[in-house]
């Protein structure tokens, strides 16, 4: 027994130091593709409670971000070098004021930056903020001192939308439209708009012309019928034609689309069995506008969604998540390449989300990691992910699994033996022999197995899956 106990927490230490060492390398190994390019560091006290909300890109060297901050008040940088360096271009000077006036500083709610000259920002009580020289001047006004402006898209310099509610106090009730403008911001008409009465709003996800944007809306009475309540809306024809599909129902989900036919959702499948409440990867993808879609990522990854994808064409995107977690393609989605950007736990305990994705290039994409960093990624040779792609990692299916696991191993690992372990680091399986190079996968009986996480090592590498 004592023989058996000290094999045991021999191979649990070596699973420890296999885990570190992963960890190790792929920290290593992200230093020389991902790089730290700024901080929402204001050098004032203030900015210990800021939070980077969203950057945006209008092309490899030209972005702005936009930072918040939770006494009030915000501020916006842009770099023209790339990330090299940033400025300060526009500040409200709201959070300097005695902290108990917070309330009199208006949030931002969305920013907009179509090209190198136009730049707006939208917010509580009617708020825009404009420049039209590349942040040199401002100008700010209340469009509406009613109305929480809450989302703005402009397609260039001159038409753009933006969706207002009726802000009343410290709460929201129904109310103000959608509003559009011709000449850059400097003017706003309410748009007149038929929608069918049985859909409850909607809001504006992506627009591709001036008669074309499409979004998410709400089903009033499709849930009674059985059907699915949610929907993808496509506005066509100039806000004449109105047209809605169903899409896959999960938590979070997030909309991108490179044209009429292509595009993807990112998000979190919900679990309400055995492990209710967790969440874990899904990407889908449609060829037909949103009429069918197809999975294209389904897995336990570290229990947390997807917050965000992008898509710089048809074949080249980037998906984002929880605890650092990047995934890439250059294939569509056919395959994704799995990766961390770790910088350790946030200032307040945080998970470390990835959010914000802007791709202005085939070669250069930035990410809002951490609601405090920005990270530039810059390709060699203008690739993504390699033509052959090694493979980081071996994958388990079903995961969560009840009776059976498949594990599909890639050739490098079929001279391997395969062994599980409990998630308190106790061998419970493994092969008798080594695998021959005619394996393709290895299916293992999983039903003894008592419910719970559960690592399965093959050589070096390590996946987890879940016994429901």
């Amino acid at each position: 027994m004592k023989k058996k106990m000290k094999i045991q927490t021999h191979e649990y230490l070596q699973l420890i130091l296999i885990l570190l060492a992963i960890t190790y390398i792929n920290l290593n190994a992200q230093e020389k593709t991902w790089v730290k390019v700024d901080t929402c560091t204001l050098n004032n006290v203030n900015t210990f409670y800021a939070s980077v909300e969203s950057i945006k890109c209008i092309d490899s060297n030209n972005c702005i971000s936009w930072t918040s901050l939770n006494g009030g008040g915000y501020f916006f940088k842009r770099t023209t070098d790339g990330g090299t360096t940033w400025k300060i271009i526009f500040q409200d000077s709201g959070y300097f004021h005695n902290v108990n006036d917070y309330h009199f500083v208006p949030n931002i709610w969305d920013i907009s930056y179509p090209n190198k000259k136009l730049f707006i920002a939208v917010g509580d009580s009617g708020l825009i903020v404009r420049s039209t020289d590349n942040g040199d001047t401002w100008q700010s006004y209340r469009f509406d001192t009613t109305f929480k402006i809450g989302m703005i898209q402009m397609l260039d310099e001159n038409y753009g939308i933006m969706g207002a509610s009726l802000q009343h106090d410290d709460y929201y009730i129904k109310g103000g439209g959608i509003f559009e403008t011709y000449d850059g911001g400097l003017t706003w008409g309410k748009v007149n708009y038929s929608l069918d009465t049985n859909l409850a709003g909607f809001s504006i996800e992506q627009i591709f012309d001036r008669k074309t944007w499409c979004g998410f809306t709400f089903c009033l009475d499709c849930k009674a019928k059985g059907q699915a309540d949610n929907k993808i809306l496509w506005m066509r024809n100039g806000w004449k034609t109105w047209d809605t599909l169903a899409y896959p129902q999960y938590p979070g989900l997030i909309l991108d689309f490179v044209d009429e036919n292509n595009g993807w959702l990112a998000g979190g499948l919900f679990h309400d069995s055995v492990f209710s409440g967790r969440l874990w990867e899904v990407i889908y993808h449609t060829s037909d506008g949103g009429k069918h879609w197809d999975t294209q990522w389904d897995t336990i990854y570290n229990l947390l969604s997807l917050n965000d994808i992008k898509f710089f064409d048809k074949d080249f995107g980037i998906a984002v998540g929880g605890y650092g977690h990047v995934l890439m393609t250059n294939d569509g989605g056919k395959h994704w390449n799995s990766m961390m950007l770790f910088d350790g736990a946030d200032k307040y305990g945080g998970n470390c989300d990835i959010r914000s994705i802007q791709i202005p290039s085939r070669d250069v994409a930035y990410v809002m990691f951490n609601n405090n960093y920005i990270y530039k990624y810059t390709w060699d040779n203008g690739e993504a992910v390699p033509e052959n792609p090694v493979p980081k990692i071996f994958s388990i299916l079903p995961n969560p699994a009840e009776s059976y696991i498949y594990i599909n191993l890639p050739s490098e690992f079929l001279t391997e033996k395969i062994k599980i372990y409990s998630i308190e680091g106790i061998l419970v399986y493994q092969t008798s022999d080594i695998l021959k190079m005619s394996d393709v996968s290895a299916k293992i009986d999983v039903s003894r197995f008592t419910a719970g996480v559960y690592y399965v090592m093959v050589g070096a590498r390590v996946c987890r899956f879940i016994k429901i």
